[in-house]
């Protein structure tokens, strides 16, 4: 068989040509022709809309021989005969600012020497039924003549089968007549062609990365590694790619915490250690099948403590020394700061003298138990530090100390330690009965952060935080973040993934908003990465953190935008930078979809999951 006969063979022989449709085989079609482009667009403008529910696209090029520079500079001269003639300044400024894009557009035109291409478009909408087009029709025409596309869409009634065989592959003859063909299409450079052209084949593939995803117009893989600037840092910098910070937004049912369960399995699977806050305990069952340690905070027996040292982390592009990092003074005084910052909340009206006493308090706690200022704590254990029952008792000897000596120099030293002994009882307890707070600060840390290194995964369910006093809460909820935080540089090491979902009910607080943008900054430093999900982008723009909202943002250089409501992505607009398209894509995603920014690359992609793996979310 001949190639003719092969291509008459497998095309469509029966067709139906009324006025506003084709009707071929069982089906309504409508062929609609690309009339009018926006005057602006990025590369692979297309792409997104190739793949619609009820219809498709299909693109044809031929070589012109007309002279597009040409027929730009007529334009170009149109502009400014205009322009010269305007005395409205807006319309001025208008036409100003296409005369400065077209000038730049042809002087790039004829840098990259373009040739001349007439491009074909077309659109075919197709349906069961004649009423069933007409309403596809609608909706295809609103899709693309929003001001989001900008594409303007026409259909030429009696010339539908000629225009269908003019761009299918399948035809050796369209039928058209010389005049309609040499008027279909339209004439652009072959680099407009380029930018136009939709079927782009955007890939990932990290040498040493999982597979999360398909790209969402291609198919094609996206194999991500979220230590890329580490294990590849040359061509990282290169790629925008400086750090390994990672957030996905998207609201309930979309699949974003699933998504982040998803990226989990590949650091398990690389054998990187994962520090997980979990705010409604619902990551259990992964954790119990990873064999890792799972915590419920707010249970009787679970308990963080407050006085265990934490190594030291700056902005500093240096890495600190042993002695630096591990210096008893500084962390000594980083838990004076912090046992400050807790009483405040716990106690909003501590007296001034109260709160300038608590250094000198938990200097002799420490004391107390053999630490001194001077020297490291790298191998001391949780054992080895006090707890608010030491601090309590080193106050009941100043007292005592103080009363002894008789001395009327010390009376508002004196007064401010009563004041002290007395708050203390709502943690410590008095006369046999339990402080009403003790549960949650006075104890030994039940934590085995040595379970990082030998199960590889530490979780740390919060949810029963949520239930207690907010300032109660904002006072716990900064302990378990600097303990998480403690972790990974205790593990600096090995690659550690820090992971919070559900972020939005962090961040309430300003003082955990500006916790956790520290956290972000310094990550990398320490072998770090983050990884964050969010469903409540409003509260990122609240005046109060905004700043803190925008730096956890800013120093993310992975980010997934899944569907999102018209306000949030108008909130998310005031973060990062979004285009037209980019919001109503957002809009319009289905569960597992989104966009996903990876250093200078947004890609749309659909997440994959196994079956194996969502049994375990």
């Amino acid at each position: 068989m001949n190639k003719k006969a092969r291509r008459t063979t497998v095309a469509p022989v029966c067709f139906i040509e009324h006025t506003g449709e084709l009707i071929i085989g069982d089906k309504y079609i409508k062929v609609m022709s690309f009339w009018g482009y926006p005057t602006m667009f990025t590369e692979g403008f297309l792409a997104p809309l190739i793949g619609g529910q009820h219809y498709y696209v299909d693109m044809l090029t031929e070589q012109t021989d007309l002279d597009y520079a040409s027929v730009l500079k007529g334009e170009r001269n149109d502009i400014q005969e205009k322009l010269s003639k305007s005395t409205d300044p807006s319309e001025i400024e208008e036409l100003s600012q296409r005369r400065e894009a077209l000038d730049e557009f042809i002087q790039e035109n004829v840098r990259m020497k373009s040739s001349t291409i007439n491009c074909i478009c077309q659109l075919y909408i197709k349906a069961d039924t004649r009423e069933e087009l007409n309403e596809y029709v609608k909706e295809v025409k609103n899709t693309f003549g929003s001001s989001a596309v900008g594409i303007s869409l026409r259909c030429i009634s009696l010339l539908q089968q000629g225009l269908f065989r003019k761009n299918t592959p399948l035809f050796i003859n369209h039928g058209l007549r010389k005049e309609p063909d040499y008027l279909n299409g339209q004439p652009m450079s072959s680099q407009t062609v380029a930018g136009l052209w939709p079927w782009i084949f955007d890939t990932l593939d990290d040498p040493q990365g999982t597979l999360i995803a398909r790209e969402m117009t291609s198919g094609g893989k996206i194999i991500f590694d979220q230590f890329f600037y580490r294990n590849n840092p040359a061509l990282a910098k290169e790629m925008n790619r400086p750090n390994g910070n990672m957030v996905i937004i998207g609201r309930s049912g979309t699949g974003k915490t699933t998504t982040m369960n998803l990226l989990i399995h590949g650091h398990i699977i690389n054998h990187r250690k994962i520090v997980w806050l979990d705010p409604e305990n619902k990551n259990e069952t992964l954790c119990r099948y990873v064999h890792g340690n799972y915590v419920a905070l707010g249970l009787d027996g679970n308990i963080i403590n407050i006085f265990d040292l934490k190594p030291l982390s700056t902005d500093s592009d240096q890495k600190e020394s042993k002695e630096i990092k591990y210096s008893n003074n500084a962390a000594i005084m980083q838990v004076i700061e912090e046992i400050k910052i807790t009483f405040s909340l716990l106690w909003p009206n501590i007296s001034d003298d109260a709160m300038a006493m608590i250094g000198e308090i938990v200097v002799r706690t420490y004391e107390s138990v053999g630490i001194s200022t001077e020297g490291t704590f790298e191998h001391l254990s949780v054992e080895n530090y006090p707890t608010f029952t030491n601090f309590t008792a080193t106050i009941k000897r100043m007292i005592e100390d103080m009363k002894r000596s008789g001395s009327k120099e010390h009376e508002r030293e004196l007064q401010a330690l009563k004041e002290l002994e007395m708050r203390m009882r709502s943690i410590t307890g008095s006369n046999g009965v339990e402080g009403e707070y003790g549960k949650y600060f006075d104890g030994t840390t039940t934590i085995a952060s040595d379970s990082l290194e030998s199960t590889g995964m530490i979780a740390i369910g919060t949810k029963h935080l949520f239930n207690v006093t907010p300032n109660l809460k904002n006072a716990l909820l900064r302990m378990v973040f600097n303990y998480a935080w403690s972790l990974c540089l205790g593990h600096e090491e090995m690659p550690t993934v820090f992971v919070n979902d559900e972020q939005h009910m962090f961040i309430e607080e300003p003082s955990l908003a500006s916790i956790l943008a520290v956290f972000q900054r310094r990550a990398r430093k320490y072998n770090t990465v983050t990884l964050s999900g969010t469903q409540e982008v409003v509260e990122y723009t609240n005046p109060q953190i905004l700043k803190d909202g925008k730096a956890i943002f800013n120093n993310a250089c992975y980010q997934v935008y899944m569907n999102l409501t018209k306000d949030a992505i108008t909130d998310l607009g005031k973060l990062i930078s979004l285009s037209d398209g980019e919001m109503e894509t957002l809009e319009q995603l289905r569960p597992w979809q989104g966009i996903f920014v990876c250093g200078n690359k947004r890609i749309p992609v659909e997440f994959l999951a196994t079956e194996r793996e969502l049994s375990l979310m």
